[in-house]
């Protein structure tokens, strides 16, 4: 067994939830993550792009004096849940991967301290 590297967390933090976990070989939690994540970042963006669609297609239609429909609100509430839940997502898949950095470390330090060799950087 090789040395536990960082590269599984670095790749939570910067590509996406789920990418440290698949690195890591942790099928499941990669996909409940990177699932959870995009379901989210898809509904936050459907929460703000409807109404500015909405909007536009309303001042088409005004300037072309078709319609005198009021311009659709964005719904602040909606767009913060979701991006709360979201970074939720992110920071639990960022723990998670590091638990299990954690604990590979612990593992890879019992492993050669067995064989009587002494680990560097512990």
């Amino acid at each position: 067994m090789n040395k536990p590297t960082k590269t599984p967390i670095m790749l939570s933090a910067i590509m996406s939830p789920g990418a440290g976990q698949f690195l890591q070989r942790r099928w499941i939690a990669g996909s409940i993550y990177l699932t959870a994540f995009l379901l989210c970042m898809i509904v936050l963006l459907v929460e703000i792009i409807r109404p500015m669609v909405a909007n536009i297609i309303i001042s088409i239609d005004f300037a072309a004096h078709v319609s005198d429909q009021p311009l659709v609100q964005y719904r602040v509430i909606h767009i913060l849940a979701w991006f709360g839940l979201a970074l939720a997502v992110y920071l639990a898949g960022l723990l998670d991967t590091w638990t299990a950095y954690t604990r590979q470390c612990r593992e890879w330090s019992r492993q050669h301290s067995r064989l009587g060799e002494i680990p560097k950087g512990y």
